[in-house]
């Protein structure tokens, strides 16, 4: 279950987008956003550019091994001037982990053409039980 996707992107550091799961042997549990590739829009050439999101995981108690594939991701990707396409994983957690309120980084080359982000939060059919609540406040 996602709530509250606007908030990302509302300039208010203090609500979020909500992001829950629950284990029940089912992968197919997944609240997932993204946010389609954006133009980039620059007044003046900039010397450096940097994608930072803010976000939170307050419960994680997943009963799956918390290796492999993450319960909880963020991936900032961007297109550079040629078109290719860049993934950065900037935010990986597994089960039974949580995190209090962290910035994620990438920087972004200054010729890029576009920024996406893509926020995922998924079980797997190894948890067979608890939840996972992450919550986004801004990027």
């Amino acid at each position: 279950m996602k709530s509250n996707e606007g908030n990302i992107i509302d300039g208010n550091f203090t609500n979020s987008a909500s992001y829950t799961v629950t284990g029940n042997s089912s992968a197919a549990n997944v609240a997932q956003t993204s946010m389609n590739n954006a133009a980039l829009v620059v007044s003046r050439k900039p010397q450096s550019v940097t994608a930072k999101i803010l976000y939170d995981v307050t419960t994680n108690s997943l009963n799956g091994a918390p290796s492999g594939t993450a319960r909880f991701s963020i991936d900032i990707t961007y297109t550079d001037a040629a078109g290719n396409v860049t993934h950065n994983f900037v935010v990986i957690v597994g089960a039974g982990t949580t995190v209090g309120k962290s910035v994620a980084s990438v920087s972004v080359p200054v010729t890029a053409s576009a920024v996406a982000v893509n926020i995922t939060a998924q079980t797997l059919a190894t948890d067979t039980t608890g939840q996972l609540v992450a919550h986004v406040y801004e990027l």
